[in-house]
């Protein structure tokens, strides 16, 4: 299947939108797919499709030629640190590529510090996906370090990783010197009531934060109160808040209802 797509791919003109999501497409159908990816391809889907990390590759060599797709969802394809690896060098000689979703890849420490490394110095990506791909404090720390520095990305998903404390603290210190992201997910992490008290300390100094996602994150009632209360400092009310799932009782109730 994949190699008749790939066969009318580089003779496109009109098709800007593809979806092959869930296709099984494989390691040597993303070859095929890569050396015949159309130059009118505006946002391609290839999540789910067990690319693993040789596939990756093929997918990021086409991308260093590719100047026209914003959009790619290559999520759920057991890409790990050699598949983002390549990602990262490809995208050094891309200009378009805007969103990328790397959800549910197997990317942990080590390739999220790959990513953080590249970051640091990418004027393109806006809109970057890492929910579910097994990142700890090791490499929440990497990402935060390039958040002090990248100016350009404004929505970042961490929903579903193993963020504990000490990454969650390191995110803090970076928000506290970055307000180009508007939206920050860290739902289903290990935050905990120390990591939500640094969050709020440090957005007394943010003003770019329109959305926070911190639902499941057991922040208790005390974590809860300093994150109200470094919110309520800010000169604007964030859009989005997003902090169920742990019970708060009688104390932080009031300390939610002053700041909304």
């Amino acid at each position: 299947g994949a190699w008749a797509i790939a066969s009318c791919l580089s003779t496109l003109t009109l098709l800007e939108h593809l979806n092959l999501d869930a296709n099984r497409i494989g390691m040597w159908g993303a070859r095929v797919i890569a050396s015949r990816l159309s130059k009118v391809l505006l946002t391609l889907d290839l999540s789910v499709n067990k690319l693993g990390d040789e596939g990756a590759c093929f997918i990021a060599e086409a991308f260093a030629y590719n100047n026209v797709a914003s959009c790619v969802d290559l999520s759920a394809n057991g890409i790990g640190t050699e598949g983002i690896t390549a990602l990262c060098e490809a995208l050094k000689c891309n200009d378009t590529l805007t969103m990328l979703s790397l959800a549910s890849n197997s990317l942990g420490d080590d390739g999220a510090t790959v990513l953080a490394e590249y970051l640091k110095t990418d004027q393109k990506i806006t809109t970057l996906n890492l929910n579910a791909c097994s990142i700890g404090d090791e490499g929440a720390k990497a990402l935060a370090e390039a958040l002090k520095t990248n100016t350009t990305i404004t929505s970042l998903e961490m929903n579903n990783n193993v963020v504990d404390y000490e990454g969650s603290g390191a995110l803090a210190q970076a928000f506290a010197q970055n307000s180009t992201v508007e939206l920050l997910a860290l739902s289903g992490n290990y935050v905990g009531a120390l990591g939500a008290s640094a969050l709020g300390a440090a957005f007394k100094e943010n003003t770019g934060l329109r959305s926070l996602q911190l639902n499941g994150n057991d922040i208790g009632n005390e974590g809860c109160i300093k994150l109200c209360e470094g919110l309520a400092a800010r000169s604007k009310k964030i859009s989005n808040l997003d902090v169920g799932n742990y019970s708060f009782g009688p104390d932080a109730g009031p300390a939610l209802r002053d700041y909304l």
